[in-house]
């Protein structure tokens, strides 16, 4: 099992990544074949990512008797960004 540490590192560098995707797709929107559907797909990945920020950030300062359940939740929501980023790189950038 990861200790509080390794899982504090580990989902702090996933959500970096994700972060360096959601920009590679932000610079890649003049490329977009339909702007606007682009734009709002862009804009949901963005917040789903604050919103697993925040949620890690919870993580980060909840209890020892807490954090394990955070966890959870922070590793079902790194996964489902990472998928959503997926299928927006495959829809608009093939």
């Amino acid at each position: 099992m990861e200790t509080r540490q390794d899982c504090e590192g580990k989902f702090g560098k996933e959500l970096n990544e994700c972060l360096a995707r959601l920009e590679t797709l932000e610079a890649r929107k003049d490329q977009a074949p339909d702007p606007a559907a682009y734009a709002r797909e862009l804009d949901a990945l963005k917040k789903r990512h604050q919103e697993v920020w925040e949620k890690y950030q919870k993580m980060k300062t909840a209890g020892e008797d807490e954090w394990s359940g955070h966890r959870k939740t922070i590793g079902s929501a790194i996964i489902a960004i990472q998928q959503a980023l997926d299928e927006s790189f495959s829809r608009f950038h093939r």
